[in-house]
Order: structure tokens, then C-alpha cells, then sequence
């Protein structure tokens, strides 16, 4: 007597097909992925899995790297804390830290590191993603050393977080300190004069959703920490991915407002000194002879000679070949010792007529 059960197993064979060929194609995207990825035993860190990229990038061949400790691609004073964190549970705030490694040869890497945990051959397992930061460090350590360097607000906007980072120059230039300004393009906008803030906000606007833009220009008014407003030129440049949405903007703000008044000055002093009666010559102490470089209109009528004929010339033209004085002996002396004096000389006009 034979005694038989028939049970249909269709499912299960197919959801172990379907198994399977899901394994076949997570290992095909692991060991094809261009981002370095490895997996390792929690336990015993020990790596049981490098993709491609994972090698080439660090100079291994597979047998030389797997069963060797994940310790032993990190540099001897960061091991301890290494291993802490591989040990520790898997935690989001964990994600994207930077480590140092080494390459096979023992150069530096830096690497931001992201990982989960996974059953790996029946076993745990760690899976790591690692992505290279050395060169982004080295562009922003580059940024922090220009903005240090320039007398300009720097500034980097994540247009998509809406996060701002400002340079040291920043606060300095209008007196801020770090803690009272939020890092946010909110902030920004609450310090431009109210008459401004419709004007500059269309004008950014208008230059993100532009594709074929890759830079802002606006003068505004920005307000300084003691309440008075600074006459700022904006200057920023886009960083678009490859659908031509801006997702950065770096840029600097050049306060105009001191370098304005500077020449307000100028101009009113220029304006006194050409309408004084006395004549007045200045010359640039720096060169060699020591050349004249301006003369007012009371200069050309007293001596006859045109800001031209003077330019360029040493006062000494003034006195023609009459040299044996005592008042140039005293200015000598006055300019050697870089002191005021008051002198009487004996000078000739273009006609050849004395004047004292």
C-alpha cells in the first residue's frame, strides 16, 4: 500500500525564484556601484565583501582585502574611536561622518561614510557606502582662506536648504556677532532697508528660476548692527545641477558706503584747495626727484606755468639757476627730517619776472 500527500508548493517556488533573482540583482548593483561600498562582520570587523569601486579606490585586490580588519584602512590614532563606532548600534545621526583612511600605499583619504545594517550569508553584517570628501574639503578649506583674505562679505547660500554661511569678514564689516544672526535667507532679508527688500527679492527671484543666469549683481541698503545702513554692492554666482536649477550661490557683499564718502571728501577737498588765492603744489615724496603731481589754478596765475608745464618737474624749475639760498637749505633739512617748514625763496615765473 502506498500512502502519498500532495501539497502544492507554486508560491513558494516562485517567491524562492523571486528571492533569488532579487539577490542576483542587489549583488550585481553592489559589485557595479561606482561609489566605494564593503561589507564587514560587526563582531569581528573583519570585511566580507568589497564591490570594485571599493578596491580600486583603495589599492587592494579582493584576496589581499577580505578578512582583513576594517582597522586596517584607518590611520593607528583614530583605530579606537573606529572601533567604537563600528560596534556601536546603527544610528541615523551617525550617518554621513568623515573619517580618514588610508589607501593600500597609506595615503589619506577622506571619507564621508554611510552605513546599515543588513543579514549578509546568513550572518549580520554592515553594509558601508563611502563617498570622498577631499576634494570638496579642499574647495571649501580654499573658500574659507579667500573669504579670510578679502575684505568682502563672503557668503554660500544652499538655495534648497535655505541654509547661509557667512565669512569672519561679515560680521566684522557690519558688527555683527555670530549668535545674532540666524543662518537663514530670512535673516538676510530682514536687514535690507524695507525701500529695498520688494526690488532685491524679484531680482534673485528672477536669477534662480533663469537657467541661463549664472550671476547676481544688486546695490541695496543693509542695515549694520548700531541701526545705520551700509550702501552694499551684492555680487553671487550660481552653481546649477544638470537640469539648470540653481542649487547654490556663492557670492560676496562690498560695502560702498565708506570708499562713497572717501571721495565726498576728496571732491569738497578738492574743491577748497582750488579756490584758496595762495598757490599750492604737491609732490610725490616716493619717487626719486621727487616730481610735482598737482597744482591748483592759484599755482598757474602766481607763476605763469600750466598744471603741464609743472607736472612731472621739481620745484626746483621755480628757482632757475639761483640756488645759493638759505630757505632751500631749510627745506632739505625739513624734508630729511620729515618735519613742517616755513621758508622764503626767491622764485621766477614762466617770463622770467621775480617774485618772492
Amino acid at each position: 500500500i502506498i500512502r502519498s500527500v500532495q501539497q502544492d508548493v507554486t508560491e513558494l517556488t516562485q517567491a524562492h525564484m523571486h528571492l533569488s533573482e532579487a539577490e542576483r540583482e542587489y549583488r550585481y548593483l553592489f559589485e557595479r556601484n561606482p561609489v566605494p561600498m564593503w561589507v564587514f562582520d560587526p563582531g569581528t570587523l573583519r570585511f566580507l565583501a568589497a564591490n570594485d569601486a571599493m578596491l580600486r579606490h583603495y589599492g587592494y585586490r579582493a584576496e589581499e582585502l577580505l578578512g582583513r580588519s576594517i582597522l586596517d584602512i584607518r590611520p593607528e590614532p583614530d583605530r579606537a574611536q573606529a572601533e567604537a563606532a563600528a560596534r556601536a548600534p546603527e544610528r541615523e545621526g551617525q550617518q554621513g561622518g568623515v573619517w580618514t583612511h588610508l589607501r593600500k600605499d597609506g595615503t589619506p583619504l577622506r571619507m564621508a561614510l554611510f552605513t546599515r545594517e543588513i543579514t549578509f550569508g546568513e550572518q549580520p553584517g554592515r553594509l558601508v557606502a563611502a563617498q570622498a570628501v577631499t576634494e570638496r574639503e579642499a574647495s571649501e578649506q580654499r573658500l574659507r582662506l579667500v573669504a579670510r583674505a578679502t575684505s568682502d562679505a563672503i557668503y554660500d547660500l544652499d538655495i534648497p536648504g535655505d541654509r547661509l554661511w557667512w565669512s569672519d569678514s561679515f560680521y566684522a564689516t557690519f558688527g555683527y556677532r555670530v549668535e545674532q544672526i540666524a543662518p537663514t535667507l530670512e535673516a538676510w532679508e530682514a536687514l535690507i532697508h524695507p525701500d529695498d527688500l520688494a526690488r532685491v527679492n524679484a531680482s534673485l527671484a528672477a536669477a534662480i528660476e533663469d537657467p541661463a543666469v549664472d550671476e547676481w549683481e544688486e546695490e541695496y541698503r543693509f542695515r549694520r548692527q548700531d541701526g545705520d545702513y551700509a550702501t552694499v554692492i551684492d555680487r553671487g554666482f550660481f552653481v546649477r545641477d544638470a537640469s539648470g536649477h540653481a542649487i547654490r550661490m556663492v557670492g560676496g557683499m562690498l560695502d560702498e558706503s565708506e570708499k562713497r564718502r572717501r571721495e565726498a571728501d576728496l571732491r569738497l577737498l578738492n574743491r577748497a584747495v582750488e579756490s584758496v588765492d595762495s598757490g599750492v603744489a604737491i609732490v610725490d615724496a616716493r619717487a626719486a626727484d621727487m616730481p610735482v603731481v598737482y597744482v591748483n589754478r592759484a599755482f598757474e596765475h602766481l607763476t605763469g606755468y600750466s598744471a603741464a608745464d609743472a607736472i612731472g618737474r621739481n620745484c626746483r624749475f621755480l628757482q632757475g639757476g639761483d640756488r645759493d639760498q638759505l630757505g632751500i637749505e631749510s627745506i632739505r633739512a625739513a624734508i630729511a627730517g620729515r618735519h613742517e617748514v616755513r621758508a622764503l625763496l626767491r622764485n621766477y615765473r614762466k617770463d622770467g619776472s621775480q617774485f618772492w
